[in-house]
């Protein structure tokens, strides 16, 4: 689900937003930012339920893990 919405997204992505992290849902593109808690509180507040996180560009991994327990 996330690396397919990301292509669908790839070139406004990374046009505008090179080496910042995205946060995708089912729904779309929910949020980017520098941070990966930034980019998470952004598209918490869009969208509720799960979210896929990448760096935008050839290299998708992100220096941290986030792991948020909503209660």
């Amino acid at each position: 689900m996330g690396e397919s919405v990301y292509q669908k997204n790839k070139d406004w992505l990374e046009k505008e937003h090179m080496g910042k992290i995205v946060a995708i849902c089912k729904e779309g593109v929910a949020g980017v930012g520098k941070e990966i808690l930034e980019v998470y509180q952004i598209a918490k507040k869009k969208y509720d339920g799960h979210f896929y996180f990448r760096k935008v560009g050839p290299n998708p991994c992100v220096d941290r893990l986030l792991v948020l327990i909503d209660r």
